[in-house]
């Protein structure tokens, strides 16, 4: 689901393509699960008590002038069920001036775990423009696990208040230590016109406890605009819940 934050950036870039890319890791928690990297699709699997991960991620947006944002995200499980996220970001266009960063925090509970099927509730928010959110979270199956959220957020700043909701799809295939997913993504906004995503890509696990993933995004053209397309990586560590 889109991240929160991601409209709070004060860069006179496309709002499409920024929400396209750091929805990609601010509010997609770390960890072995459904999801995570290259999915912007959150799921509703927990890392469970005491298990952690932490993640590092670049992306770059490719436009007229392109813009390259950074990322660390770090997750925790508070209990079997709730996971507790913490990410910054900070994103700068080649020839923007000084860098834009932004904080968000996400609170995700598992709801109903049971014969491959889950369900979740997500809440984000960040202190940047008093940005407030959340999201349902539904998986189905495994290897092959289908992967569904709907989300929305507000923003109250200086300059008014704003909206936006979105729904995602995705499909995740795992094999041994190679996960592979694509995803859909809508989104509908009060400031810009309705837009769509597509997101591709893989994430390897070098280690049970290390992994590395790649993700290639494009946004179809609005009226005259070209597609936007947007590459990220990203280095995934965790550390397995203990009893």
């Amino acid at each position: 689901a889109p991240a929160p934050g991601c409209r709070v950036m004060r860069m006179p870039i496309t709002s499409a393509a920024i929400c396209l890319v750091i929805q990609a890791f601010i509010f997609s928690p770390p960890g072995r699960a459904a999801a995570g990297h290259p999915l912007s699709t959150d799921d509703p699997g927990t890392q469970g008590a005491r298990g952690a991960s932490v993640e590092t991620s670049a992306s770059a947006v490719l436009e007229d002038d392109p813009v390259v944002i950074c990322g660390l995200t770090g997750s925790a499980g508070v209990s079997d069920d709730v996971d507790l996220t913490i990410g910054v970001s900070g994103s700068s266009g080649i020839d923007a001036g000084e860098p834009t960063f932004s904080l968000a925090l996400s609170l995700k509970w598992r709801l109903v775990s049971r014969d491959g099927c889950a369900v979740g509730l997500r809440l984000d928010t960040s202190p940047d423009d008093l940005v407030a959110g959340g999201a349902l979270l539904v998986s189905v199956g495994a290897p092959l696990t289908l992967l569904f959220s709907i989300a929305s957020r507000a923003a109250f700043g200086d300059s008014g208040s704003s909206w936006a909701a979105a729904t995602s799809v995705a499909l995740s295939w795992a094999y041994e230590s190679i996960t592979l997913g694509a995803e859909l993504t809508a989104e509908l906004d009060g400031a810009v016109t309705p837009h769509a995503s597509v997101l591709v890509g893989a994430a390897w696990w070098v280690t049970a406890d290390h992994s590395l993933s790649a993700g290639l995004g494009a946004t179809p053209p609005l009226g005259n605009d070209p597609t936007l397309w947007s590459f990220t990586l990203a280095w995934t560590v965790s550390r397995a819940a203990t009893p």
